[in-house]
């Protein structure tokens, strides 16, 4: 039995939204926030704490931008196959929960299971960020332990299939049993010789998943 673990930033959607977010509405410091993060001055969880900190925006303000987002058009098809298929699939990001269901929910992408960090709105266009899926034994020191969440999510029996295309990807790509990957994280993959398929879309990533589960004739 598999269990399906897909990226959110960059893999559902084609871009990263935290970013895109950032640069809406946050202090430009944000970004001196993201060097000093890729320089491993700081953490993953600390650069995310801080530059959530430093967003302005209204309720509806926030949500008129995360309805803008479009998502891979062909993911909501590939969460309907994992479903039909009574293949679990679930949403692990290092983004944001609010946004994840609020862009997934426009596009009717309902009833997926999301870990990701808590976005707390403080009433007055403020917000912090809640890490409730950190451990502190995380090696990315990332506010969501992805190799923990895929890990407890497959338990013992399953097979992991990681989705993902990013730096936050290494550490569960290095455990799980099969990686549909592109950018860093097919980079990567080649560079350790872990099992990969290199998939540049949810189009592509139906078709190979048909082939993994021996149903690729229901795929249309």
């Amino acid at each position: 039995m598999w269990t399906v673990v897909s990226d959110f930033d960059g893999t559902i959607v084609p871009f990263d939204v935290t970013d895109r977010l950032l640069d809406q509405f946050a202090d430009p410091a944000w970004q001196f926030v993201e060097e000093a993060w890729k320089r491993g001055r700081i953490s993953a969880r600390r650069c995310m704490t801080l530059q959530v900190a430093m967003i302005r925006a209204t309720q509806a303000e926030l949500d008129a931008f995360l309805d803008s987002i479009d998502i891979d058009p062909h993911f909501p098809a590939f969460a309907s196959d994992c479903r039909h298929a009574g293949v679990p699939l679930a949403v692990v990001s290092d983004g944001l929960d609010y946004v994840i269901h609020r862009v997934l929910g426009r596009h009717r992408v309902d009833g997926l299971a999301v870990f990701a960090n808590h976005l707390v709105p403080g009433g007055d266009g403020t917000y912090a960020m809640a890490a409730p899926h950190a451990i502190d034994a995380c090696m990315a020191r990332s506010g969501v332990c992805k190799c923990e969440r895929a890990a407890a999510l497959a338990g013992r029996n399953d097979r992991t299939l990681l989705i993902g295309n990013g730096r936050s990807d290494f550490c569960p790509g290095e455990s799980a049993d099969l990686l549909f990957a592109r950018g860093a994280l097919l980079g990567k993959a080649r560079e350790q010789g872990w099992p990969a398929v290199d998939v540049a879309d949810f189009a592509a990533a139906r078709l190979a998943f048909a082939r993994l589960i021996g149903r690729l004739a229901e795929v249309a």
